[in-house]
């Protein structure tokens, strides 16, 4: 049984780390798009007391 399910329990987390993977360029993208958009609000947030 078990040395049945091996292979595929191995091909298994092998893809799952292949999707993580590939997975990880996109997480970091979304990352620096929130931070970029953290970093524009404190900008619009301080731009008021900068005009006056």
């Amino acid at each position: 049984m078990y040395q049945q399910f091996h292979p595929r329990n191995l091909a298994f987390r092998h893809s799952l780390e292949a999707i993580r993977d590939s997975f990880q360029p996109i997480r970091y993208y979304f990352i620096v798009v929130w931070l970029n958009n953290f970093h524009h609000s404190f900008t619009f947030l301080g731009r008021p007391s900068q005009v006056k």
